[in-house]
């Protein structure tokens, strides 16, 4: 005799209590960057630049006073970035979900650890997620939720003018500007490092801690480049999961950051001329949690975040024309 199974729903398991998360690429510009605490709103980079002149120093007490001892500011600005949200448990109880409340109909109000752990993981997060994009790319004009908290380097940089411009102000070495139509690509990207490398000013050459920050598609192509052109410089075995690597024969590591992906924008800078500011660190750590009137569960979380640019006569900057 048959068994009849044809009027069961075909089962699945929904024991299974594990939350398999999306992934989020890892912010890592900042740590490249000169932190700035205890920043409430606006706060001073104290600059200083002395001039002086030499003469004859035979003439004793008689030398002619000259030059200058000059103190200037750059501001860093930080905005007030908050994240909430609310969730009525209940919700949960119709699906599979509902084995992550707590035992009780009291508990049904309540958000359990572990889904809370999971949405306090997944927000702290998304928070260095949204920081890797909107400290390069931020701008308070933009219309983007992510993008409008604060302006972040390439605006900074760009608004200051006085930056060194790597794609057109080195004609002198034979460079030949590369236009937005033709792009940065595996052929051109060898040289773009190298005119970067040589439009450095002189005081910057044999400084340390310098990077050239470019996104991890530029990236991507120039390890490849470096691979086609048979420099015997990329080892096959080499973990590229950190996205660095040298440019030969120089005191510079290139560097491929998620926030400078897909602008097709390179800047070279010293670490200790980029800075970002903040409040207090532990801020973005400190997600609260509430019980509301109505039983919904919310969350809160706010923090602060700037960017700023001590010397951008110090910076290199490629943009396509």
């Amino acid at each position: 005799m048959a068994l009849v199974v044809s009027s069961l729903t075909d089962y699945v398991n929904q024991n299974s209590l594990e939350l398999l998360k999306a992934l989020h690429y890892e912010g890592t510009s900042a740590k490249y960057m000169t932190p700035m605490a205890g920043v409430k709103k606006e706060d001073a980079l104290q600059l200083f630049a002395l001039t002086a002149y030499p003469q004859s120093g035979a003439d004793g007490c008689d030398m002619t006073a000259s030059g200058s001892a000059a103190f200037t500011q750059r501001t860093m600005v930080v905005k007030k970035i908050g994240y909430r949200d609310e969730f009525c448990m209940d919700d949960l109880l119709p699906k599979w979900t509902q084995m992550l409340l707590a035992p009780g109909a009291a508990g049904e109000d309540e958000i359990t650890v572990q889904l809370g752990n999971q949405i306090n993981d997944e927000l702290k997060a998304l928070i260095v997620e949204h920081h890797e994009v909107a400290d390069w790319q931020g701008n308070t004009a933009s219309g983007d939720a992510i993008l409008k908290q604060y302006d972040g380097l390439i605006k900074i940089i760009d608004a200051a003018s006085n930056e060194v411009l790597a794609n057109t102000t080195n004609a002198a070495i034979g460079w030949t500007t590369i236009t937005s139509a033709t792009g940065i690509t595996a052929s051109n990207v060898i040289s773009i490092i190298k005119v970067m490398v040589r439009a450095q000013p002189e005081k910057l050459k044999r400084q340390k801690d310098k990077y050239i920050f470019m996104g991890t598609d530029v990236f991507d192509l120039y390890v490849q480049a470096l691979e086609a052109a048979n420099l015997f410089y990329v080892d096959a075995t080499t973990d590229f999961s950190g996205y660095e690597i040298r440019v030969p024969g120089t005191n510079i590591i290139a560097v491929g950051v998620a926030g400078l992906s897909g602008t097709s924008r390179l800047f070279l800078a010293k670490k200790t001329n980029l800075f970002y500011g903040f409040d207090l660190i532990s801020d973005e750590d400190g997600i609260v949690w509430k019980v509301l009137e109505s039983d919904k569960m919310r969350y809160t979380a706010k923090f602060k975040r700037g960017m700023q640019v001590a010397y951008p006569d110090e910076v290199v900057s490629f943009k396509l024309t």
